[in-house]
């Protein structure tokens, strides 16, 4: 839990040089920010383990959707979404 915290923190101090997904050119990355102003939305994508410090692999991509995985699960999310997701390589 604490190496956890750790990475966490050093994400959120790295923020500043991620980019949205949609905009992000690589196959995978951390998670810098989540920047939903939805506490509701931001709780559930927590809950799926969607949050500061996460690597995520960008499966594929279209105009539409995402197909993520992370800790050997996959997830489907919509861009507007997607835009908040603010990643580093």
């Amino acid at each position: 839990m604490e190496q956890q915290l750790e990475i966490m923190i050093e994400a959120t101090e790295n923020e500043d040089r991620g980019v949205s997904m949609p905009n992000f050119k690589f196959p995978s990355g951390m998670i810098v920010k989540v920047d939903l102003e939805n506490c509701e939305i931001w709780t559930k994508l927590v809950s799926i383990g969607i949050f500061q410090g996460q690597r995520i692999n960008i499966i594929n991509k279209n105009s539409h959707n995402y197909l993520i995985e992370f800790k050997n699960n996959k997830f489907v999310i919509v861009r507007n979404l997607a835009e908040t997701i603010i990643l580093i390589p």
